[in-house]
């Protein structure tokens, strides 16, 4: 939590300046030590391929569920057919998922 002593003041002088400085800069330090500590690092092989499919054909690890393609489909077919073509020309991909190599192409 900052306090007044924290921000830039005109009527600071050099040394409450310096002061100021040196307190942000230890923050800053505690900050990054403190993200340093909670970073997890988690080594993938074939994963990286294997668990993105899942979105697809999440029946292969004996899910019950629509992939993401038949889902979408499902979605837009439910609604008013007037609205459809709109709907499908519409879709939006978001989020991590969407950085996947080839997900968008394979949702076109």
């Amino acid at each position: 939590e900052e306090d007044e002593q924290d921000f830039d003041s005109d009527d600071e002088t050099d040394e409450q300046r310096m002061l100021r400085i040196m307190r942000q800069k230890e923050n800053e330090r505690l900050r990054r030590e403190l993200e340093e500590q909670e970073r997890q690092v988690m080594s993938l092989s074939t994963e990286r391929f294997t668990v993105p499919e899942i979105l697809f054909r999440p029946s292969e690890i004996g899910l019950p569920h629509l992939g993401i393609i038949e889902a979408i489909v499902s979605s837009i077919e439910s609604c008013d057919p007037t609205l459809r073509a709109a709907l499908y020309n519409n879709v939006v991909l978001t989020g991590g998922n969407a950085k996947l190599p080839h997900h968008r192409e394979r949702i076109e």
